[in-house]
């Protein structure tokens, strides 16, 4: 049954968190409310609030009735509850709503008086920037929300037309003199009737009127608790001190010393005369003085509470204005309000709180304490090079933690950093890799992330209204079809998506929406090429007009279609034109200035536009944002700002309150919980770990503005970032129950040079080791007893070395490590079969592919694992250059174009008109054409050099292949050629074969790629099918390959010797049998280093082995393999492990990492002599094709 209860302000104090709370459920059983009468309870963040939640479900068996809200929140409630419904929801000098009203002002004022704002308007300029003055406004509309707080009596001073500093008599300086007449204006411009809803007026009213009351008014709650606040402001204390003659007021105060401590911090004289008639409530420790001299600290306190102790000793002391625990402590029965029970340390860890309980000094802390024993790791710290590093160090800390306490949960530990944002990708990717099953995954848990640059439809958002000075490129859009609720509305799927990214991509879409939009960015008033409408408009033809008969049906208005939107998938191109008709009318939107009304309109239209929930959390998401825009229209409405703005303050305003934090924020869901160090976040886990203690990076750096009048003069209860650090700081240290890890980025992974850590952690260090360690001398070593610093990489063999004082769980590293040594007694893999007992279809280019790297039909045709399959790349701008692939593409097309029309020529034309190449300029042209309608070359007058220079990188080849085809009489029919061995059958087409006039058949080959070994692989492989096919009905099928370096360089001229139809169809069925062999047990070969084995072998032995400009004597057989050895090992030690080697064999590196143990395989030799030696005995060089040998039958 419930009791009266006693109203008053009490306080209780404990250093542990857990005792508070059972002050709070003391209350609560001992002392109930009313039924259906909420408890209510105030903290500072959700963190607090959901552990709160949870540990009074323990405590009770339900946790309900409880209303659990922000002090602010609370404050303004109890202002309108006491004072009158007349009071607005809200005050027209809240900061959102002041910003605008001083936006709305600011011009003004300039204007009129441009002597005292002309610090303001030297930054605004002349004309004055609209972006600059929203983000003023926004910064002076915070500062005065802080002097509401924390200086209304300035405030007021100021409203009556004086310049000083209120209470303090002292004049604003001249370069700020500008604030009083500023805040004075917004005052008259608010009304003067409505002055008194400003914080500071309303709140001197509601004292006042709460003093002249005997009764609580209706809607006040009977309690309040106020539970794990750190810092208050003095306002707010006013006011629960107001409200304490008719509600029981309860703090729960986390205090860190038992003892009166006030007098060893920084700041003590201002303390001292702000308290100057308050009732001390704790007593100074037995044996200290009144007032410390600041050269003896050292000698009567605890050095890290004084250093890091400032706000919350403003905060506890504070309440000694306002505490009236010692005259109502007999109201509340069987309840302690002094709450500092004693545990026995058992580890350093605890020796530091307790030290800290009992305000002990450094000299009393080395008698009572011994040095830690070596399994004493209860504070532990780590140095690594990297973020993902620290990530990686923490996932192993914690396996091993696991596995030596089995009682340890998840749930029992939180890893804070100083911004969870920088920090989520490598948690992502560590602590994400793990599956379920795998006793490595640890669940966890991202809290305080910002949803803006999180959220894919948000992120989105933000692309759509910045659009009026973004250029739409290609990443853009595909980043729009990303999201899911874009693919809803435009009624998108994950096929059509596919097809897209590749069509877009072909079709030639760049950046830009059409001309119009292109324009704004420096570009010809009718050029579209490369733009998004560009692109649509070569799908759409393509799909309309269909595969063309002739070449003059291509084209429509220049538009060159793009065939490949077809079929049923077409309608996906209509789909993306609906997007991109979309952006196009939202950009003429967005160029233009609207009033907050008028945007709000268009932004609701936009959302309808472009976003369809997919799922619950875009339902959510979209509510979320839809009401935001409500809300930002209430703000214009009553702060009367109805000036035209740009879109990018609208987007500002609007967006920048999606992320604003709430208490309805996941935390402690059962999960190791990864947070951003915040205030009132210091709730105890048995391990706390803390990352990111840079140097830098914590405590964390506020820019003051200049402008600030606070910063140089403090008050108690003046809050400040750095000091906020510093307190979270200690919280940290004194919430961690079992054990305190501190890790930072200490070393550089470039250099390996020292960086320092935060100086907090020095701080932390120094103290433990002058408390801790008794030499001296011995500091250092004591440190690096403590400290691990780690190695550059996870794979580093010390981590799994068992001497070496590093572990690892990163198995797949030891995995990789152990691979050379195990893998040659690993089982051999289940022979291949051939599915459904149907012959595996081979094409010419899988023999080509086998023979570069014989380990990659393993993968791909057993495993169908493709490595090189890259991810796909977005083209954000035309071309201006060729990177090599393009130049090869489009030099292999002019190539094939003049080959055709040599071929068609050849049986009309004579020798001599081979030598003039005028007549093939104009197919050139025509094709460069095609090339400049399809978006490939960009826009001129760019294009034009990038077209000199693909004629000029295939004019000698042309030469040249003209030169072949001189010599040629006719041209001879393609044959459709096959071959099979054992479960693998090659189906091939043999081409370009010619008679020459000496009735002998020649293939000619021509290629844009340089020459190297890896492309003499395919004309080799034509040129045993061709000698394959034709049978005995020549002397054979000699072939010859044409290449030429991209820039233009010399021609280089491969020739094969005709064999017999015999000789090539047993070299053919060698390289089925090997390629069928593969498929069974991949094969660690790289045919490129074959090859240049067996050519430093033949010319060693034939004298034609040089060492730089030197030639050698021949070699003996013996000592020309050991020379061509020698010189293959030095080749795979300089690729070893190499990026660009990982990438040109990745099949082969996933077989043997060891490439220097390549040589010494069986495979090698094997191959070697039965499918890359005939290869090389084969080529001859510069042989006219007039002179061709007769076909062998047998290799030479």
């Amino acid at each position: 049954m419930s009791q009266a209860l006693t109203p008053g302000l009490v306080a209780a104090h404990s250093h542990r968190l857990e005792d508070l709370t059972e002050v709070a459920v003391s209350l609560m059983k001992n002392h109930p409310l009313s039924p259906l009468e909420e408890e209510t309870l105030l903290v500072q963040s959700n963190g607090i609030a959901q552990w709160l939640k949870i540990e009074l479900a323990k405590a009770t068996g339900i946790a309900s009735m409880l209303n659990v809200t922000l002090p602010a929140r609370f404050v303004w409630k109890a202002y309108r509850t006491v004072l009158g419904s007349d009071i607005p929801k809200t005050s027209p000098f809240d900061k959102d709503r002041l910003s605008w009203r001083i936006m709305n002002k600011l011009p003004e004022l300039i204007q009129s008086d441009e002597e005292t704002f002309k610090t303001l308007s030297h930054y605004l300029g002349e004309t004055i920037d609209q972006r600059k003055l929203f983000q003023l406004s926004e910064r002076i509309a915070d500062l005065f929300d802080q002097y509401q707080n924390y200086r209304a009596d300035w405030l007021d001073a100021w409203t009556n037309g004086r310049s000083s500093l209120g209470d303090d008599q002292v004049e604003v300086d001249q370069k700020n003199v500008w604030q009083p007449v500023l805040w004075k204006a917004l005052v008259e411009d608010i009304g003067i009737q409505h002055y008194w809803t400003n914080r500071a007026k309303l709140h001197r009213n509601f004292v006042e009127k709460c003093r002249s009351l005997t009764t609580r008014p209706e809607g006040l709650p009977a309690r309040v608790v106020v539970f794990g606040i750190s810092s208050i402001p003095q306002q707010t204390l006013e006011v629960l001190d107001a409200l304490k003659g008719f509600t029981q007021i309860v703090l729960c105060v986390n205090n860190p010393c038992k003892h009166y401590w006030a007098n060893i911090v920084d700041g003590k004289e201002a303390l001292k005369a702000a308290l100057k008639d308050a009732n001390r409530r704790h007593q100074l420790k037995e044996g200290e003085a009144e007032d410390v001299h600041d050269d003896e600290l050292h000698l009567h306190a605890h050095p890290l509470l004084a250093s890091w102790g400032k706000q919350g000793r403003d905060y506890i002391h504070l309440l000694d204005l306002y505490d009236e625990t010692a005259a109502k402590q007999e109201s509340f029965e069987n309840l302690k309000f002094e709450l500092f029970d004693e545990i026995e340390p058992q580890n350093m860890l605890q020796q530091v709180q307790n030290d800290i309980l009992h305000l002990r000094p450094v000299a009393e802390t080395r008698e009572l304490w011994q040095t830690p024993s070596r399994d004493d790791n209860s504070v532990s710290f780590h140095i690594c090079h990297s973020i993902q590093r620290e990530v990686e160090v923490l996932h192993d800390q914690l396996l091993a933690a696991f596995a030596k306490d089995d009682t340890l949960r998840p749930r029992d530990i939180m890893v804070m950093v100083p911004d969870v944002d920088a920090y989520a990708p490598h948690v992502g990717a560590v602590f994400g890799r793990f599956h379920y099953g795998d006793k490595r995954r640890i669940p966890y848990t991202l809290a305080d992330l910002g949803q803006r640059h999180q959220q894919p439809l948000l992120m989105a958002l933000e692309m759509l209204l910045t659009i009026e000075e973004s250029r739409v490129t290609q990443a853009d859009v595909l980043g729009l079809l990303g999201v899911p609720a874009i693919q809803k509305r435009f009624g998108l799927n994950q096929n059509e998506l596919v097809e897209l990214n590749h069509w877009i991509n072909e079709a030639g879409a760049r950046w830009g929406l059409a001309s119009e939009h292109r324009e704004q960015f420096g570009m010809p008033s009718e050029e579209k090429t490369n733009s998004w409408w560009f692109a649509l408009e070569r799908m759409l033809l393509g799909y309309a007009s269909g595969e063309p008969e002739t070449a003059e049906q291509e084209r429509w208005l220049s538009v060159e279609p793009y065939h490949e939107v077809a079929g049923l998938s077409a309608g996906a191109a209509g789909k993306l034109g609906a997007l991109i008709e979309a952006l196009n009318q939202w950009w003429f939107t967005a160029v233009s200035h609207y009033s907050l009304t008028d945007w709000a309109l268009h932004a609701e239209s936009l959302l309808e536009a472009f976003f369809a929930p997919a799922d619950d959390e875009d339902l959510l998401l979209l509510s979320k944002v839809q009401g935001e825009l409500t809300h930002l229209l209430e703000v214009a409405a009553e702060s009367g700002f109805n000036s035209e703005v740009q879109l990018n303050i609208f987007k500002e305003s609007w967006l920048s309150r999606v992320d604003q934090p709430n208490l309805n924020q996941r935390f402690l869901m059962g999960s190791v919980n990864f947070a951003t160090l915040m205030p009132m976040r210091a709730i105890p886990f048995k391990h706390i770990y803390i990352l990111g203690m840079d140097d830098l990076a914590y405590p964390r750096r506020q820019a003051n503005m200049d402008f600030d009048l606070m910063q140089n003069r403090y008050r108690p209860g003046d809050r400040s970032r750095r000091e906020d650090d510093r307190y979270l700081f200690l919280e940290a240290l004194l919430s961690a129950r079992e054990k305190l890890s501190i890790s930072w980025v200490g070393r550089s992974a470039q250099d390996n040079s020292e960086w320092p850590p935060s100086v907090l952690v020095s701080q932390l260090r120094d103290h433990l080791a002058q408390g801790w360690c008794v030499d001296s001398k011995d500091k250092n070593a004591f440190l690096a007893s403590l400290t691990t610093e780690h190695k550059l990489q996870p794979f580093n063999p010390e981590y799994f070395s068992k001497d070496s004082g590093f572990f690892s769980y990163a198995r797949e590293w030891y995995e990789k490590d152990e691979q050379s040594t195990t893998q040659k007694n690993a089982e051999a893999p289940t022979p291949w079969q051939p599915e459904d007992n149907q012959k595996l279809a081979l094409s010419m280019q899988d023999l080509v592919r086998f023979m570069r790297e014989p380990a990659e039909p393993f993968f791909t045709k057993r495993l169908r694992t493709y490595f090189r399959t890259e991810d796909y790349e977005t083209h954000d701008s035309e071309n201006f250059s060729l990177d090599g692939l393009e130049s090869w593409q489009y030099r292999t097309a002019l190539l094939n174009i003049a080959f055709d029309e040599l071929k068609n020529k050849l049986t009309t034309s004579i020798c001599a008109e081979y030598s003039d190449l005028s007549s093939l300029q104009d197919v050139f042209s025509r094709q460069l054409g095609v090339f400049q309608r399809e978006g490939k070359l960009g826009v001129k007058p760019f294009s034009s050099t990038l077209e000199e220079a693909i004629v000029a990188g295939v004019e000698k080849t042309v030469k040249e292949m003209s030169l072949c085809v001189s010599m040629l009489k006719e041209v001879l029919p393609d044959i459709d050629y096959r071959i099979a061995e054992g479960d693998v059958v090659l189906e091939a087409k043999v081409s370009n074969l010619f008679l020459t006039h000496h009735d002998r058949v020649a293939q000619l080959c021509v290629s844009a790629s340089k020459g190297k070994i890896k492309h003499q692989f395919e004309p080799y492989i034509r040129h045993l099918m061709a000698n394959a096919a034709m049978q005995k009905k020549t002397g054979g099928v000699a072939t010859v390959a044409l290449f030429q370096e991209e820039s233009g360089g010399e021609v280089t001229r491969k020739e094969f010797d005709p064999i017999s139809a015999d000789l090539a169809q047993t070299r053919l069925r060698e390289l089925l049998r090997e390629y069928q062999a593969s498929l069974s047990h991949p094969v660690a070969v790289v045919g490129e280093y074959a090859v240049q084995w067996l050519d430093d072998y033949y010319q060693a032995i034939s004298g034609e082995l040089s060492e730089g400009r030197k030639k050698l004597p021949v070699f003996e057989p013996q000592d020309a393999q050991e020379e061509a050895w020698l010189r293959l090992q030095k080749t795979l030690q300089d690729v070893e492990n190499s990026d660009s080697f990982i990438q040109e064999f990745p099949y082969t590196y996933r077989v043997n990492t060891n490439f220097e143990d390549m040589a010494e395989e069986p495979e090698f030799e094997r191959l070697k002599q039965h499918i890359y030696a005939p290869m090389v005995r084969s080529m001859k060089e510069q042989l006219p094709i007039c002179e061709l040998p007769e076909a062998k039958g047998e290799d030479s």
